[in-house]
Parts: C-alpha cells; structure tokens; sequence
C-alpha cells in the first residue's frame, strides 16, 4: 500500500514539500510506502539524463530523511534508458536489474514492461510487472472496460502478477469521461486535504 504523487494530472509539483505532504499521507494513513514518480531527477529521457541527481526542486537528501521518520519507504520510479542505453536485448535487462536489486536486498516494479513471464519464480524480488492496459488509460481513453478487467486473471497474468493501476483521484463516470482532461488545482488540492482529514477524523 502507498501514497502516489499526482501522476494523472501534473498540477502539484515535484518539490521536497510536496513529496513530504505524499509521506506525511502515506504516514498518517499507516501505509508503509511512498512512490515517487517521474520528474524527480535532472533531464529524464534524454542523453543527459542523471538518475544520481535530483531536480533543483528537491532536496533527495531530506525527502529521505522525513520519510524514515514517518517510517514510510520510498519507491523511485526512473526511465529505464535513463539507468541503461546498452543493452541490446530487454529480457536480459529485467533479469540484470533484477539480480542486483535481489543482492542488495531491493524490490523491483517494473511499469510499462512486458506481460509477466515468471521470472518471479526465479526472482521473488520482482514483485510484478505491469505489461497491461491498466486504469492509467482512463486519463485519455474509455477502452479500459469492465470486460477487459475480468479477462486479465486468464491472460496476461497467467504466468505471474501484473501491475495493474487501479485508478486516480479524478475518476469520471462514461458520460462525463473527456481526453486529458484535469481538474482545477484549488479543486483538487481542496479535496486531497478535506478527504485526508476527513480519514484521520475517522480513526
């Protein structure tokens, strides 16, 4: 379980006091995770990409630091060009990824992949990966349909587990769906705050 910056809207941006207001969710929530999505280092998807950089914005160091005092574990995500551009074939890729994230003790996601194939077997520290039509796609298409949900236990995840996103903050009903459509920062940064409070009130 994890908090999740606004990937589906990019109307809060990626700073350190934003990604701590995510860990201080993800906290409060007693969730044990934070994944910190794309643009949290310097020039990603391009030649100069560095992922040992963070962005000016962010203070890695500190995210780190607030994170492990709220006792939230953060989840980066990156590029897979921007840690790689060598190799020729992308199945030894998952596999090389994935044992030296399994010698350093480190669970691998790996998103916008390939169905799953069973590598898990071998590698239980790939935890899944994703190779599916997810609800992510409901930002900008209706084809994620509810016959298209129940089918995917019987073919793309029958050789292991998929990452399969569940949705976001601003789901609309089929008649109200628009392409790319966002909501109103106030609005939205409104309803994060009363939904959190409203939760802690609750506990």
């Amino acid at each position: 379980m994890s908090a999740w910056d606004p990937w589906f809207s990019n109307l809060v941006p990626k700073t350190t006091a934003s990604m701590e207001q995510f860990i201080q969710l993800a906290s409060d929530m007693h969730w044990p995770y934070q994944i910190v999505d794309g643009g949290w280092y310097v020039n990603r998807q391009t030649p100069e990409a560095d992922v040992t950089k963070a962005v000016p914005a962010i203070d890695l160091d500190e995210v780190r630091r607030f994170a492990a005092a709220k006792n939230v574990r953060l989840w980066l995500w990156l590029y897979w060009t921007d840690a790689d551009r060598n190799d020729q074939d992308m199945v030894n890729w998952y596999e090389k990824v994935t044992r030296y994230a399994a010698a350093r003790h480190l669970m691998v996601d790996f998103h916008g992949a390939f169905k799953p194939t069973g590598m898990i077997r071998t590698w239980p520290n790939q935890i899944t990966r994703e190779g599916v039509m997810g609800n992510e796609y409901n930002k900008w298409s209706p084809r994620v349909t509810a016959e298209h949900r129940v089918t995917l236990p019987f073919t793309r995840f029958i050789a292991g587990p998929g990452d399969f996103t569940p949705g976001g903050f601003v789901n609309r009903t089929a008649a109200m769906f628009q392409a790319n459509s966002s909501p109103q920062q106030d609005w939205y940064l409104a309803t994060l705050t009363k939904g959190h409070e409203r939760v802690k009130s609750n506990q």
